[in-house]
């Protein structure tokens, strides 16, 4: 099977980043070897590693405050739904129909469904023109529990927000210092394969499938 040296998908070009790194600072290392990996990629090669970790965690960064923003939003549709079930047990049919009218046309469910952003924007609405409303006596405390849960959720939707900008910004880097390192590894083999010969070459660095 026919293999190559250069390294052609991210994970590939990572895998070639820290091979080099280590294979340079191993006891015995050729000195050429170790002169020309620092040379060549001994800036780009750790700038690569560290960028690719940023991204690492800031993508575990937003996964994790997409899962906490399902919860709150979960916490927040119950809360709704609590609220409007004993909206209609309690109130007379005229207030129910006059609240959900708040709504702009849209059934409770259909709130709850849309995008968590639409539903921050929609209910933000909605609780403005419930509040304006003084006539209408509805369940207070189940309001006041839904309005709790909605804030909590408006927490949850921004640190969504901020950490997919954080997660774009270090993608962003992550594949500059890719770019970077890819170039440089480049040379590297270039020169190793003109001084050494591709048999040694092959022997220090890392291969791939394929030509």
């Amino acid at each position: 099977m026919s293999t190559r040296l250069s390294p052609r998908i991210r994970s590939e070009k990572l895998a070639c980043a820290v091979h080099v790194e280590e294979a340079a600072t191993q006891p015995g290392a050729d000195a050429f070897f170790v002169e020309k990996v620092g040379e060549l990629v001994g800036e780009s090669g750790p700038a690569y590693r560290v960028a690719m970790d940023a991204l690492r965690r800031a993508e575990a960064a937003t996964d994790m405050a997409h899962d906490e923003e399902e919860v709150a939003d979960s916490e927040s549709d119950k809360a709704g739904s609590d609220y409007f079930k004993a909206l209609r047990l309690n109130c007379s049919p005229e207030v129910a129909t006059a609240v959900q009218g708040l709504l702009g046309g849209r059934s409770p469910s259909e709130v709850m469904k849309s995008t968590n952003r639409a539903q921050l924007f929609n209910l933000d609405r909605f609780f403005t023109l419930l509040d304006a409303r003084t006539d209408l006596k509805t369940p207070s405390d189940r309001l006041a529990d839904w309005k709790a849960k909605h804030e909590v959720m408006r927490v949850k939707v921004n640190a969504s927000v901020l950490c997919e900008s954080a997660q774009r910004d270090a993608s962003a880097a992550a594949d500059a210092a890719e770019v970077s390192f890819a170039s440089d590894y480049r040379l590297l083999v270039q020169h190793l394969n003109l001084l050494w010969g591709e048999e040694k070459t092959r022997a220090a660095l890392l291969s791939f499938p394929g030509r």
